[in-house]
């Protein structure tokens, strides 16, 4: 986990050795493999072992829907701001 955090953008202060793999802080991320930067809690990253949506998907994975690639680029869905969507 530590090679690929970036920092804590929920609690700035809050270090990789700090972090338990539940967390539910947001951390901003780079992939060791291609160098892509993304926003995503701990629990995702490292406790459900979700590895770089990028890679992900040049794996053969599924095509990422909308909101893991707004996710993956750090625009955070409007569901998630509290935005109703009708």
């Amino acid at each position: 986990m530590a090679d690929m955090f970036i920092r804590n953008l929920t609690h700035p202060h809050r270090t990789p050795d700090s972090l338990p793999k539940s967390a539910t802080d947001r951390c901003r991320w780079r992939c060791s493999a291609c160098d892509h930067e993304w926003e995503q809690t701990v629990l995702n990253v490292v406790g459900a072992g979700r590895p770089c949506p990028r890679c992900a998907e040049l794996m053969g994975g599924a095509p990422l829907s909308r909101a893991a690639r707004a996710t993956a680029s750090g625009v955070v869905p409007q569901q998630e701001r509290g935005l109703r969507i009708l």
